[in-house]
C-alpha cells in the first residue's frame, strides 16, 4: 500500500493545490474533507437522485423530521413536535422558530408550496411518488387532475400557494374544463346577504368522482386567495391553520410516514429564491437560500463543493465544524490516494480491487450493515428484453458468489431477492439464483438456442473502475454460458442519468440505497408511475398489491402483501439483483467523532468534529 501511495504522491499534491484554489476571492480551507465520488448533478432537493447529491444536501436543507444517525430513530427537524390521531390518519406538525438563510421566517406556507412543487407535473421530480400517499397526489402528478396556478399580489401578500379551477367564465357563465364538471348550481346570495357574512357553497363539482361543494370564488377567485387555496387543501389533505402549523390528513394509515418525511423530496424549499432566480439558477452559490446547518460557499465543477456554517440556523450552536468540503472524483485509485495522503478525511465508497485486502486490515477501515442493492435493469421496451424468458435467462447466468468474492471483495452479500436482508418484520422471497443449465434452457425456449440469433447489445454504466470490472465479468459469464455478445458502454454521470431517464439503454447498471427502513422504499421504485422505475415495466397487480399493503395496518398481513408484490417483480424480472451493499468507510476514529455507520449510510456533516489531543471518542456522539 505504501508503494501505491508514493507512486501517486505528485497527483495528490496537485489535487490538494486545486482544493486551495478558487477563481473568485480566496476562500478559507475546509476543516473536514469528504471524498464524494462523482460530480453532483444538482442540490435541488426535489430534483436530485444520487448519493453524491444527498451527501451535500443533508448539510444544506432539513425536513420536518430527521433521523438520529446513530439509532435511525425519528427526531424533530424543522417541526419541533407533532401529534398523531389514534386512527393514524391526521398528523399535526408544529414548526419551530426557524429562518431561511436570507432571514425570511420558515412558515407552513413554505411546507405547502414545497409539497405541491414536488408532485407538480412540471417539476418532473423522479421522487414525486414519495408524496403519493397524500390523497389524489398521484392523479395530480400524472396529469389526470389539473390545477391552474394563479400569481396575484393578494396571493403573495398572504404567502399562500394559490390555485383556481377554471369552471366559470369571468362574466359568471358556466363552462366545462375537463375533468371538472358543474353538477348543480344555486342562485348566488344578494349583496345584502353577502354583506351580512353569508357565503353559500353554491356549486357542486364532480372532479374525478370527487364531489365538492364550493363557492364561485373557489373556482375563479377574484384574487386567487385563500378560497382557491382551500380547494388544494381539500384535494390533497394538507392544510395550514396558521403560519407555524401544518396538518396532513390521510385517507388510510401510512405506517412509515414520519420516516418518509425525512427524505429530501419532502424537504421545504425557498419559494422566494426559486421564483426570483428560476428552477436552474436558484441553486447557484450566490443565489442559494437554505434551511440547514450550512450554506453553499462555493461550487467549482470538477474541483470542490464547499459548505460554510450557517449562522442563522436554529441550532447553529450544535454545529461542530465550520467548513466542510466535498471532493468529486470518479477514479477510485485517485480517491484512495487522496485519503491515504491526508488530503481527505473520510471516504465512503468501494476500494480499488488490488488493495482491498490491505485496506480491510487497516485500523481506519470501518464496515457495518447497510440496506442497499446493486442491480442491472433491463429496458423492456426494446427487443429481446420484452421477453421474460430472456430476462430470466440473463439473471440465472450470473454467478453472484464469484462477483462478491473475486471482483468487489468488500464483504458484499450475493443477492437472492430485490429487497435486502435486515428489514425488521420482513423476509424477502429467495428467488434469485445461479443456474447455468436453466439459463441455457430458457434462452433456447425464448428462440435463441446457444445464443444463435440473439442481437448484440450494451451494458450502460457510469464511468467507474469497479462498475467496469463487474460489467466485464458479467459480459464473460453471458458469453460463456449463453453464447451472446455484449459490449460495455461507460458514460459520464450526467449522461448516464439522462440515458436512464429516457430509456436510452439496453441493460443498465442501477443501485438503490434505502431512504427509510421499510420494504416500500425498494418496491415502490417499480410502481408504474414511479420516476425511478426507468425500465418500461408496468404491472397493475404489482401496483395494486403495493397499494393494498400500504393501506394495511396489521404488520404481518402487510408484510405478506409486500412479499407477494416482490414475488411478482422477481418473476417478471425487469431487474437483475446482483448483491447487497455494506457500509465501508475510511476515517480515523482517533481523530474524528460524530460518524456512525447505520443501515441507511446516513452521515450528517454538522455532527462531525475533530477530537482534541488525548480526548477519548464518545460512541454516543
Amino acid at each position: 500500500m505504501r508503494n501505491l501511495v508514493f507512486t501517486l504522491i505528485a497527483l495528490t499534491l496537485i489535487l490538494g493545490a486545486l482544493l486551495a484554489m478558487s477563481r473568485k476571492a480566496p476562500v478559507p480551507p475546509a476543516d473536514f474533507i469528504f471524498i464524494n465520488g462523482t460530480e453532483p448533478e444538482t442540490v435541488d432537493p426535489h430534483k436530485a437522485t444520487g448519493v453524491p447529491e444527498w451527501h451535500i444536501m443533508i448539510g444544506l436543507f432539513q425536513g420536518l423530521t430527521q433521523h438520529n444517525t446513530r439509532t435511525l430513530a425519528i427526531e424533530p427537524g424543522l417541526a419541533k413536535s407533532w401529534e398523531v390521531t389514534p386512527d393514524k390518519l391526521t398528523y399535526t406538525f408544529h414548526l419551530r422558530d426557524a429562518r431561511w438563510s436570507d432571514g425570511t421566517p420558515i412558515t407552513s406556507a413554505d411546507v405547502l408550496y414545497s409539497i405541491e412543487r414536488v408532485i407538480r407535473p412540471e417539476t418532473a421530480s423522479e421522487y414525486s411518488y414519495m408524496a403519493w400517499e397524500l390523497p389524489r397526489a398521484e392523479a395530480y402528478t400524472t396529469g389526470k387532475l389539473k390545477l391552474l396556478r394563479t400569481e396575484t399580489p393578494a396571493c403573495r401578500t398572504r404567502g399562500a400557494d394559490c390555485f383556481k379551477i377554471p369552471s366559470l367564465n369571468k362574466d359568471g357563465t358556466t363552462r366545462q374544463y375537463d375533468p371538472v364538471t358543474i353538477i348543480e348550481e344555486y342562485p348566488a346570495y344578494s349583496d345584502e346577504e353577502k354583506a351580512a357574512g353569508k357565503r353559500p357553497e353554491s356549486l357542486k363539482i364532480d372532479w374525478l368522482g370527487l364531489g365538492l361543494w364550493v363557492t364561485p370564488e373557489q373556482l375563479v377567485g377574484s384574487d386567487g386567495g385563500e378560497a382557491a387555496l382551500e380547494v388544494f387543501r381539500t384535494l390533497f389533505g394538507v392544510s395550514t391553520p396558521d403560519p407555524k402549523t401544518v396538518v396532513i390528513k390521510l385517507e388510510h394509515p401510512v405506517p412509515y410516514l414520519l420516516d418518509l418525511m425525512t427524505h429530501h423530496s419532502w424537504w421545504p424549499v425557498p419559494r422566494q429564491a426559486i421564483e426570483k432566480w428560476g428552477n436552474e439558477k436558484w441553486i447557484l452559490p450566490e443565489h442559494l437560500v437554505v434551511s440547514g446547518p450550512y450554506t453553499l460557499e462555493r461550487w467549482e465543477v470538477g474541483q470542490v463543493v464547499q459548505l460554510k456554517k450557517n449562522p442563522g440556523y436554529y441550532d447553529a450552536a450544535s454545529v461542530e465544524t465550520e467548513r466542510v468540503a466535498y471532493l468529486p472524483t470518479d477514479n477510485r485509485n485517485t480517491a484512495f490516494n487522496i485519503y491515504a495522503t491526508g488530503q481527505g478525511n473520510i471516504w465512503s465508497e468501494w476500494f480499488p480491487a488490488p488493495i482491498v485486502d490491505q485496506v480491510k486490515a487497516q485500523p481506519f477501515f470501518h464496515r457495518s450493515p447497510k440496506i442497499g442493492n446493486y442491480d442491472y435493469r433491463l429496458n423492456i421496451t426494446k427487443k429481446p428484453f420484452d421477453n421474460v424468458l430472456v430476462r430470466r435467462a440473463l439473471s440465472l447466468a450470473i454467478d453472484r458468489d464469484y462477483l462478491t468474492q473475486h471482483v468487489t471483495r468488500g464483504g458484499e452479500i450475493p443477492a437472492w431477492s430485490y429487497v435486502p436482508q435486515g428489514l425488521p418484520g420482513y423476509e424477502s422471497p429467495h428467488m434469485v439464483r445461479f443456474d447455468p443449465e436453466d439459463a441455457k434452457r430458457l434462452l433456447a425456449e425464448a428462440g435463441y438456442p446457444g445464443g444463435k440469433g440473439f442481437p448484440p447489445f450494451e451494458i450502460v454504466f457510469n464511468r467507474d473502475d469497479t462498475h467496469t470490472k463487474i460489467a466485464e465479468s458479467v459480459q464473460s459469464m453471458w458469453k460463456r454460458t449463453l453464447g451472446i455478445t455484449v459490449t460495455l458502454h461507460p458514460e459520464e454521470w450526467k449522461v448516464y442519468l439522462g440515458d436512464r431517464r429516457t430509456l436510452n439503454y439496453d441493460v443498465g447498471r442501477f443501485a438503490w440505497i434505502g431512504d427509510y427502513v421499510d420494504p416500500n422504499t425498494f418496491l415502490s421504485n417499480f410502481l408504474s408511475g414511479s420516476g425511478n422505475n426507468q425500465t418500461g415495466w408496468k404491472n397493475k397487480q404489482f401496483d395494486d398489491l403495493l397499494g393494498e399493503a400500504n393501506r394495511t395496518t396489521d404488520p404481518v398481513a402487510r408484510a405478506a402483501k409486500l412479499r407477494e408484490a416482490e414475488t411478482i417483480l422477481l418473476t417478471e424480472q425487469p431487474t437483475i439483483p446482483i448483491y447487497y451493499y455494506v457500509n465501508y468507510d475510511l476515517y480515523d476514529d482517533a481523530k474524528w467523532a460524530g460518524i456512525h455507520g447505520n443501515l441507511l449510510g446516513e452521515f450528517k456533516p454538522q455532527e462531525v468534529r475533530r477530537l482534541k489531543p488525548g480526548e477519548a471518542r464518545d460512541p454516543y456522539r
